[in-house]
Parts: structure tokens; C-alpha cells; sequence
């Protein structure tokens, strides 16, 4: 006697349905903001060398090239008489930037200037904020240049880790070898349908490490208020202590003094703690009280920072956090930092990202293709379809056509 088949379960095709409704949904909703970031973020991947082509086609290529001291850079640098107490940030050539940025600041003061110099010759360089092409990529992967981009880039890479969730339970069940690897191209729909779950699948640890971090990044303000309101009643000084060093004690003395040379004090610092200078920072400059913050990544570390700060009359040491000594909550926020940027493998990593953001922006496309045909294939279309076509054509086409452009 043959067994009878078991009943389906009531409720599981409406469950299916239910998934791969909100799967669509939040793609379709998030995915003219995800592929404009996800292009965007793969241009950034080449940020330093697209600013080298831009400022100083010289010096790329040639990384063996010994760069000029930030001694003779900030010789060149001119501090206005009106600025009171000059406060001067530094970011170094090297992993965050192919150039000497140098910002101006008066603590005593509303004065702000920015100025770039050439990382081999130290000479000066046009207005970084006017024609940089590298941090135009980097800002509109961030923000999209849009009056609180930054939360609406949350918002879709949070719709972004849901629908990679929802898809995954979709579509783990039915992927085969075969079908993640050898799209079946001839068949119109299914060849949309096979290289959609190849990207999604095969680049899986990529989306979630992008749409986590993502998320987290661009929404920090907001759970940082809700930190602030709720676990320490109102007060962010705390929040803001772990993750960055109060400032020294030190006010200026309002009397002039010669400095020493802050390229020694930057080995010392690289030296004796063992760290690679990323940027360094110049209060009271100067001032009989000036002193010099040297900001450094551990070397063979992920994602572990440090600081050492010294007076600029007598080069004696003032504070120091080395870098193993780094707090969790600065620790997490710098590897997370670093795993979205991947700019700690060198060119080869930075490559691979290139090519998973490219898929991803691929993945983004043949989505609402699926979408897209599947409705015009029906006998009643349903309403806003032209608009849905019309954004998914302007988004992913007219992003194209502007990086080429």
C-alpha cells in the first residue's frame, strides 16, 4: 500500500510569497541609492591614485620616491596675522591621502583655509576642496552630496542587509552548482534570473560586510544620540572620551618661539611606539606652548591606532596612547572602518573590492530587470511601472554615462 503523500503545510506557499515580495520590495525601494553608491564606493577604491593623476602625475607610480619633510611643507604654509591661535591638522602622505593636506583652523577664532602640497617637492598644489576629484567620489559614496545623504544612504544599506537575508532564505534551497556558475544565457528571463543569484551568493560575505558597515557608519550620529539620551542620560562627554583623547590642559602662552623639527619628533613617535603616521596636529602653533600630536596605525595590526603628543620648545613627551592600548569602542569603530575601505591588503585588495562593487552594481541592475519584465509581461500593468523603469534606467544607465563622462 503506497504511502499518501504528505499534506503541504497551510500557510507555506503564502509564506514564500510573502518573502519574495518583501526581497523585491526592498531592493526595488533601495537600489537607485545602492547603485550610485556602490559605484561611487568603487571609484573610491582608487582614490589615492585618481588624486595623484589629478595633482601630481609625476610622483604616481613611483611610491619609492622619498617624500618632502612636513618641516619645510609648513614653512611654506602662511599663517594670516588676524588668526590669533593657530591650530594646524596635517594628513600625510601615505594611506590616507597621495598629497600633504594641510588645514588652518583659529581655536581663537572662526579662521578655516585648506592647502595641498606636492608629496616629492612640497610645492604647493591647487585648492584640494576645488578640484578633487578622488574626495568628490568619496563624499558622494557617503552622502550623494544631498542635505542628509548620509542617513539616506543608512536607510538603503539597512534595506540592503534585509533583502540579502530574505533572498538567502529564498534561494538557498534551489541553487545548484550548475546554475550559480553556468548562467543559462539563451533562456531571456532565467539568464537575468541565474546570474542575479550567482552575484548574490558567490559575493554574499562582501553585500553583508558593506551593507553592516554601511549602515552603521552612515546612521553613527543617530545611534550615538540615542546613546547619549538613554545609557548616559543626556551627557556625551564619556562617548566622546572613548573615542577620542581629551585635549591637553594647555593654553597658549601668547609669546612667540622657535620650534623643533617636527619631522624628527614624527620618527621618534613612529619609532618608539611602533606605528606607521597618518596625520599629525599642531595646537598654539607658533606659540612658546605649541605641541605637536603625531596620530599613527600599529603596524601588523588591523586597526589598532595610537597618539603621542609632545611640546614643539623641548620635544619632551606629554601624553601617549600606544596603539595596543586602544579602548574596544575605538578599536570596533577603526576595523570596521577598515574593512569597508579594505585599505589595509594593499592594490590587490583594493582590486578585489573594485571588482565586488562593480558585481554588486550588476546585482542592483538585473534585480529590477527581473522586476521590470516580469511586470510588462503581464496583461494589466500596474501603475508607476514607467517610473519604476524610467529611475532603474536613470540610476544605473545615467550613473554609467556620468563616470564615463
Amino acid at each position: 500500500m503506497s504511502a499518501k503523500p504528505a499534506p503541504a503545510k497551510p500557510g507555506s506557499r503564502g509564506g514564500t510569497a510573502g518573502l519574495l515580495a518583501s526581497h523585491s520590495w526592498l531592493g526595488l525601494i533601495a537600489s537607485w541609492v545602492l547603485f550610485l553608491v556602490f559605484l561611487a564606493g568603487a571609484m573610491t577604491m582608487f582614490k589615492r591614485e585618481v588624486d595623484l593623476w589629478e595633482k601630481a602625475p609625476d610622483y604616481l607610480g613611483s611610491h619609492s620616491r622619498a617624500v618632502a619633510g612636513l618641516d619645510g611643507v609648513l614653512a611654506a604654509t602662511q599663517v594670516p596675522r588676524e588668526v590669533a591661535d593657530p591650530h594646524i591638522e596635517v594628513i600625510l602622505p601615505g594611506r590616507m591621502s597621495a598629497y600633504y593636506q594641510v588645514f588652518l583652523y583659529d581655536d581663537a577664532g572662526d579662521f578655516y583655509r585648506a592647502t595641498a602640497f606636492h608629496p616629492v617637492t612640497g610645492a604647493q598644489l591647487p585648492d584640494p576642496e576645488a578640484t578633487g576629484l578622488g574626495e568628490f567620489f568619496e563624499e558622494f559614496h557617503k552622502e550623494l552630496y544631498l542635505p542628509g545623504g548620509h542617513y539616506l544612504v543608512g536607510v538603503a544599506s539597512l534595506l540592503m542587509f534585509l533583502g540579502l537575508l530574505t533572498g538567502l532564505v529564498l534561494h538557498w534551497p534551489k541553487l545548484s552548482l550548475s546554475a550559480l556558475f553556468a548562467p543559462r544565457w539563451g533562456k531571456p528571463r532565467l539568464r537575468w534570473l541565474d546570474l542575479h543569484n550567482s552575484l548574490g551568493v558567490l559575493a554574499l560575505p562582501f553585500h553583508l560586510l558593506m551593507a553592516f558597515t554601511g549602515t552603521v557608519f552612515s546612521l553613527t550620529l543617530l545611534l550615538q544620540v540615542l546613546m547619549v539620551f538613554g545609557r548616559l542620560q543626556g551627557d556625551e562627554q564619556p562617548l566622546r572620551e572613548l573615542l577620542f583623547a581629551p585635549p591637553l590642559p594647555i593654553e597658549s602662552a601668547h609669546a612667540p618661539a622657535p620650534a623643533r623639527s617636527i619631522d624628527a619628533l614624527i620618527s621618534k613617535a613612529s619609532q618608539q611606539w611602533d606605528m606607521e603616521p597618518v596625520r599629525v596636529s599642531i595646537l598654539h602653533y607658533g606659540d612658546r606652548n605649541a605641541w605637536l600630536t603625531v596620530h599613527g596605525h600599529g603596524h601588523g595590526s588591523l586597526a589598532q591606532v595610537g597618539q603621542a603628543s609632545y611640546r614643539l620648545d623641548t620635544g619632551e613627551p606629554l601624553r601617549t596612547l600606544p596603539p595596543h592600548a586602544i579602548n574596544a569602542l575605538a578599536h570596533g569603530n577603526e576595523v570596521l572602518h577598515r574593512l569597508h575601505y579594505g585599505d589595509f591588503g594593499g592594490f590587490g585588495l583594493r582590486l578585489i573590492y573594485f571588482l565586488l562593487a562593480i558585481a554588486t552594481c550588476v546585482l542592483i541592475a538585473t534585480g529590477n530587470l527581473l522586476w521590470l519584465e516580469k511586470r510588462l509581461s503581464q496583461r494589466v500593468r500596474p501603475r508607476g511601472l514607467r517610473w519604476v523603469a524610467g529611475l532603474s534606467v536613470g540610476a544605473c544607465g545615467g550613473g554609467m554615462l556620468a563616470l564615463a563622462t
